[in-house]
């Protein structure tokens, strides 16, 4: 494969930077559409995901 994620943790890195990409959009229509957000109440809700250490 001779694309950008050629290696598995390159793609992984792909999918965490790309959520926190979507992330920003999310956040930034909310606040245009006049329903700002604020990174208290986003980050557990997102970003808690990843945070959690049990399964």
């Amino acid at each position: 494969m001779n694309l950008h994620d050629d290696h598995p943790i390159l793609l992984l890195q792909h999918l965490i930077w790309h959520e926190g990409y979507h992330h920003g959009q999310i956040k930034l229509a909310l606040k245009l559409r006049g329903h700002p957000i604020p990174d208290e109440d986003a980050g557990p809700g997102t970003w808690g995901v990843w945070m959690r250490k049990e399964l």
